[in-house]
């Protein structure tokens, strides 16, 4: 409140930190009324500070959430790609959302021109109604499924494997896709068959020759016979 006019005392008022300027002679009804104007004002301004800082807080642990989602998201892409066995992830209408490293190899394709397809996209039909069946299955039941079937590469080369997969939930427990890994079994079956036919000629040739054998087994001190042991002495196998 001032009795000077002139423009200069007043903008020396402003400068010295001044929000108003009244000169003298005045009515208490404008002090007042200016008053109750710059009271409003100062707690707008009071709460549009408050607000900045709370919006601030947000975008920082926005930020902050958005950044250890990605170092998560980053962690867990080099976890699934440093393990050996083929592993691959699908939403729950079947479409593909990614790969690790060893199933690029294994299949013989990238992730990039494999994503977002179906089984029926990328496998021959009667394999792919098998895996949409089994998928379709887990889908319902949930929890885990595992499964011995095979699977056709980009070569054309059929491979028997161990299918085992899991859905997964999105954060309202709703399932939201399912993840697998595939076992190769190939090398283990052809052993496997490979002994299978060992044995049957072993049999087949002790029994042309007449000649059976027995060995003990150290553990139970039982002694374990041929088949043609059986025969040379007329015994049944089974009793």
């Amino acid at each position: 409140i001032s009795i000077l006019e002139d423009v200069r005392s007043k903008t020396k008022g402003f400068q010295a930190g001044a929000v108003d300027y009244i000169n003298k002679p005045f009515h208490s009804e404008e002090v007042l009324a200016r008053v109750k104007t710059h009271l409003s004002i100062n707690r707008l301004q009071l709460n549009l500070k408050s607000q900045n800082a709370e919006l601030s807080k947000e975008i920082t642990e926005r930020k902050q959430a958005e950044e250890a989602l990605q170092e998560s998201e980053a962690f867990l892409k080099t976890l699934i790609d440093a393990i050996p066995t083929p592993v691959f992830y699908k939403d729950k209408d079947g479409k593909y959302l990614g790969f690790n490293r060893a199933f690029e190899t294994f299949f013989g394709e990238t992730k990039e021109r494999l994503i977002g397809k179906s089984v029926f996209d990328i496998n021959p039909p009667e394999l792919a109604e098998t895996y949409h069946a089994q998928d379709d299955k887990l889908f319902h039941s949930g929890g885990t499924q595992r499964y011995e079937y095979q699977v056709k590469n980009t070569q054309g080369k059929l491979r028997d494997v161990i299918f085992n997969k899991a859905v997964f939930t999105d954060s309202k427990g709703a399932v939201a896709g399912l993840i697998g890994a595939v076992m190769d079994i190939t090398d283990r079956k052809q052993v496997e068959e490979e002994l299978r036919k060992s044995e049957m000629l072993h049999r087949e040739a002790q029994r042309v020759a007449k000649i059976g054998h027995w060995e003990l087994d150290s553990p139970s001190g039982t002694p374990l016979w041929s088949e043609e042991i059986f025969h040379i002495f007329g015994l049944d196998p089974e009793v």
